[in-house]
Parts: structure tokens; C-alpha cells; sequence
């Protein structure tokens, strides 16, 4: 399967859920780049290259309140004019870098609880050491309550902190880095400074992020559901956030063989890592909230896939998650911003029972809505069977009304 990779030719501002308008906060302004583009980002970034180049227009297509089969249509467009012949079910798996050198090539993952990249490997090696023992340690804490299950979950915490020291050395964790500015706004119709308009921003960064020499990152996006690929071109120039220039290219670098090597143990346990928000569709949340927990939400979307035993919204450095509302980006076709939805974002860990196929199933078809776009990015990574049995327990302790 093909992989889009994105090279930025500078530093980037990736927004998330809100404006960067004075009108909505006021003349002292701060705009914050995310650590990795939106999956509205990417998706919108294809379908703009075929609305340039005249393969679809907003007319081509009946506009509503969620276009995504608009951008879907225009997505496609894109991915075909590229050389890609594509099935019925081909989908945008985002959440990856790829990072370049002379003498190798690294996949790493972006983890949006702690806003860094992980090499995937040193990811599965993390979850494979972190979750079983989290997990055993937090049974005990709730069963208990005893000064012994709070030190383990202590000395756990220390044990992941060593661990990442090690992996930041070898160069398997890299963090982001920002480029601070300040300006000030200018009047629409004149270049004038508006009075008292002064707003700062922090930019990312990407190629500082991996400073090890001759690196080149690049963002990933793989394209699940290809049946062929021949390359037709070599790189496409694209706007991204702010007008900002960056260069596409499809490459047969793919993400997918690398995620089947993690499962060499033939388990049928396995973490489900979110990469990218999660958009809930009309009646998976109750009218009235009382105890709504992310388990039970999660369980009606994996249903008849995998057996959801607990999703975590809490691992040290792995996991930290909510449900909230968000804003899935700006739509051109409508010109304003999506209406705001709910959905679950940052990073959640889920404890799943079921064969490979199933899981790496939920890898590429993904979960909620508009996950052909790349929403509901889940990431398997196989597990010891005693985790599993130990989350039940776990699952049974929180109870049935008792958010995770």
C-alpha cells in the first residue's frame, strides 16, 4: 500500500478545534501549532489539489452541513490523478512519520498525549512493558486501596520515565519543537496595522524535531485499500495551514508491513493505540449524561469486531484522552467552519480480545465518522493473554457506571 508523505518546507502552523480570530478572543491573540496536522489538515490538502486542477468543484457535489463525502470524492480524485487504483474501501491512516537518512528509514508514531513521536518498534516495546504491569497495579490499587498498589503504580511511573530517557538518547523518542514570533495584525482592505492587534505564535518545527544529521522527516499518510499504484509524478506543491507551501509524493514506503511484524507472537490480545481523533456519530451518547465512560462509548463502535474489555483515558506518558466537543475543521465547500461535534480526543489506550486479522481490520477501516478520511486512526499492538485476563478484572472493578 502507498504512503503520502509531506515534506514542509518550513515551519508549520497546524491549528486544532478553534479560530484565530479577534472577534472570538479579543485583541491579544495566541496561535499554537499542533504537533502534527489534523486529519481535516490532510484530507483537505488532497481534495484542494483536485479542486485546483478542475476535477471537482463545489458543484460537482450536493453541499450539506458534513461534506465529507464531498472531500471523499475529491480525496479520490487526487489519489487516482496520483496512479493509485483504489477499492471500494480505501481510507487515509494518518498519524505517522517518516524519517530519512543516508544509511536508513525510521517509522515513527505521533502520540497525542505527551505531543511527541515515537519510533514504532520502541512503541510496541513500551506498551508490551507498560500496560501489563499498569494494569495489574491499577486492579490492585482499586481493589485494596493500600499504600503497596500506590508504590507500584510510583515505582512504575519512574520505571517508564528511565525508559524514555533511553529511548530519547537512541533517538526513538523526539519531541517538537517551536519557533516563537510576534506580529501584528493588518486591515483587510489596506495594509495597516490595526491598533493594539498584537498577536504571537508558536510554529512547528518538523525538521528541528530531528536533529540528528542527514535526517529528513516527513509526514506520513498511509492509503489503505489500493489495489495497484503506478507513479505518475514526482511532487505535487500544496497549501497547507496559512497559505503555508509543502511538497506531496507518493511513496511505496508502507506503514502496513511494519505494524504486521509487531504481532510475531500470534496473540489474540491486543492494545488499540488512538492516533487521531475519534468523531462520534448521532446516538452513541446517551441525551443525558451521567457516567458516561469511554468504554462503554468505544464498545458500541468495535462491536462485532473485536471484544472491548477496557479502554484507559490515564497511562503514564501513553495515554490521556477525553470526550469532548471539537470543531472537525473549516470547510472551503461551505466556507466556515464544520459544526461543532463530539468525539474523543488525544490518546486512548483499548484492551481488546480477538484474532490479528480482526484487529489490523480495525487499523484500516478505522471507527466513528468520516474514518475514510483518517478519524478513528486505531494502532494494534499486540499483548502478553494474562493482560487481557487482568482487564476483565479491571473492567469489573470500575463497574458498569463508572467512567475509565
Amino acid at each position: 500500500m502507498p504512503t503520502i508523505l509531506l515534506r514542509l518546507l518550513g515551519p508549520s502552523r497546524f491549528r486544532g478545534s478553534g479560530s484565530f480570530e479577534p472577534i472570538a478572543t479579543g485583541p491579544a491573540l495566541h496561535g499554537a501549532s499542533m504537533s502534527y496536522p489534523a486529519p481535516s489538515t490532510i484530507a483537505g490538502m488532497l481534495a484542494s489539489y483536485a479542486f485546483f486542477k478542475g476535477l471537482c468543484s463545489s458543484s460537482t457535489y450536493p453541499i450539506n452541513e458534513c461534506d465529507w463525502n464531498l472531500i471523499s470524492q475529491c480525496v479520490e480524485l487526487t489519489l487516482k490523478d496520483l496512479g493509485m487504483e483504489l477499492s471500494n474501501g480505501w481510507a487515509l491512516r494518518p498519524g505517522f512519520v517518516i524519517s530519512r537518512s543516508n544509511t536508513k528509514k525510521k517509522i515513527y508514531v505521533h502520540l497525542n498525549a505527551s505531543s511527541s513521536y515515537v519510533e514504532l518498534s520502541a512503541l510496541a516495546d513500551m506498551i508490551r512493558y507498560t500496560l501489563p504491569q499498569y494494569v495489574k497495579a491499577l486492579t490492585l490499587y482499586l481493589a485494596s486501596r493500600t499504600a503497596k498498589a500506590e508504590a507500584l503504580i510510583s515505582k512504575l511511573r519512574e520505571e517508564i520515565s528511565g525508559k524514555l530517557r533511553k529511548y530519547k538518547e537512541n533517538g526513538d523518542v523526539r519531541e517538537p519543537r517551536t519557533i516563537e514570533r510576534i506580529g501584528i495584525s493588518l486591515e483587510r482592505d489596506m495594509k495597516v496595522t490595526r491598533y493594539g492587534y498584537i498577536y504571537s505564535a508558536s510554529d512547528l518545527d518538523l525538521h528541528a524535531s530531528f536533529e540528528f544529521p542527514g535526517e529528513e522527516p516527513l509526514v506520513a499518510t498511509e492509503v489503505v485499500g489500493t489495489t495497484t499504484y503506478s507513479a505518475r509524478v514526482n511532487r505535487i506543491p500544496v497549501r497547507l495551514s496559512e497559505g503555508l507551501p509543502g511538497l506531496i509524493e507518493v511513496s511505496s514506503d508502507t506503514v502496513a508491513e511494519a505494524i504486521k511484524e509487531l504481532n510475531a507472537e500470534c496473540t489474540d490480545c491486543f492494545a488499540l493505540i488512538q492516533l487521531t481523533p475519534i468523531l462520534l456519530p448521532k446516538g452513541v451518547l446517551p441525551m443525558v449524561y451521567k457516567s458516561l465512560s469511554t468504554t462503554e462509548v468505544l464498545k458500541k463502535l468495535l462491536s462485532n469486531r473485536c471484544r472491548l474489555l477496557i479502554a484507559l483515558s490515564d497511562v503514564p506518558y501513553l495515554a490521556q484522552s477525553r470526550i469532548a466537543v471539537t470543531v472537525p475543521g473549516y470547510s472551503y465547500a461551505m466556507d466556515r467552519y464544520r459544526s461543532p461535534q463530539p468525539a474523543i480526543v488525544g490518546t486512548t489506550v483499548c484492551i481488546v480480545r480477538c484474532e490479528w486479522n480482526q484487529a489490523y481490520r480495525i487499523y484500516v477501516e478505522g471507527v466513528g465518522e468520516a474514518r475514510k478520511l483518517g478519524w478513528g486512526t486505531l494502532l494494534p499492538v499486540p499483548l502478553p493473554e494474562s493482560t487481557c485476563s487482568v482487564a476483565q478484572q479491571l473492567l469489573q472493578l470500575f463497574g458498569t457506571t463508572r467512567g475509565t
